[in-house]
C-alpha cells in the first residue's frame, strides 16, 4: 500500500511539474516556474488539474491563464481524465483517492460520495433516488423528471429551476456539477438552461475554496466512473 501511495505521489509531482507547479507542505500549491506555467502545452485532459492549481497558487494568474475557461468546460473533462489526472486533481483539492481502483469499480465509492454530498450541502430538492434506473450502481437522478416513463414533470421542473436561482453560488456550482457529470461530460439544456452556470472556472474555484467545499467538490470529478 505505501508503494502504491509513493508511485501516486511521484506521479502527481511529475504532472504539477509539467506545467510548473508543485504540491509543497501541508498540500499547498505554488508555482515554481513561472515562465512553464505561462506556455507549457496542457493537454485539454490535464487542464482541470492545471487550472485547480493554478488558481490555488495565484487566481489572478489562473484567469490570465485560462480567460475564457468556464467551471462547465471543466467537470465536462471529467471522463477524459486518465487515473493520474484523476488522482493529482483529488490531491491538489486537497482529498485522497489514491486506494480506490480506477474505472467502473469506483462507482460505489463515488456513489456513496455523492448522497454525501447531497445531504451536506442540502440538495434533496434537486436529486432524488430511482432505484430501478441504477447505472453502476449509481441510483441518484435530477428532478423534474418523472422516471418511470422518463418524462418532464413541467411542476417539478419550473420549482427546480425556482430553487435553484434561489441559491447562493457555491451551492449552484455544487448543484451544476452534478448535472454535468450525470449529463455524462456534456453541457446541460433542460436543468440549467438561462439558469446561473456560467462561472469562468479560476473564481469557481476560488469561491469554492473560500466556502470550504473544494475538496468535496474535487472528490465528484476525480472519482466520476461514468454515470
Amino acid at each position: 500500500m505505501q508503494a502504491k501511495t509513493d508511485a501516486a505521489a511521484a506521479e502527481t509531482a511529475s504532472l504539477l511539474n509539467s506545467f510548473g507547479m508543485e504540491l509543497g507542505a501541508g498540500g499547498l500549491v505554488v508555482m515554481t516556474d513561472f515562465a512553464k506555467a505561462e506556455s507549457a502545452y496542457i493537454h485539454h485532459s490535464r487542464v482541470p488539474v492545471a487550472v485547480v492549481a493554478m488558481a490555488l497558487a495565484s487566481p489572478t494568474f489562473a484567469r490570465g491563464r485560462f480567460p475564457k475557461l468556464r467551471l462547465v468546460d471543466v467537470v465536462t473533462k471529467a471522463p477524459s481524465m486518465d487515473g493520474i489526472e484523476q488522482r493529482a486533481l483529488a490531491a491538489v483539492c486537497g482529498a485522497n483517492i489514491d486506494s480506490l481502483p480506477e474505472g467502473s469499480s469506483r462507482a460505489p465509492a463515488f456513489a456513496a460520495h455523492l448522497l454525501d454530498v447531497i445531504a451536506r450541502y442540502e440538495l434533496n430538492p434537486f436529486f432524488t433516488r430511482v432505484p430501478d434506473r441504477a447505472v453502476n450502481g449509481i441510483d441518484v437522478r435530477p428532478r423534474g423528471i418523472d422516471w418511470r416513463p422518463e418524462q418532464v414533470d413541467a411542476d417539478e421542473m419550473r420549482e427546480w429551476r425556482r430553487r435553484y436561482k434561489a441559491l447562493p453560488p457555491v451551492r449552484q456550482m455544487m448543484v451544476a456539477t452534478i448535472i454535468w457529470l450525470y449529463r455524462g461530460g456534456e453541457r446541460d439544456k433542460s436543468w440549467l438552461a438561462r439558469l446561473p452556470s456560467t462561472w469562468l472556472a479560476a473564481d469557481a474555484v476560488a469561491a469554492l475554496l473560500e466556502a470550504g467545499a473544494l475538496r468535496d467538490w474535487g472528490r465528484l470529478i476525480a472519482m466520476y466512473p461514468g454515470w
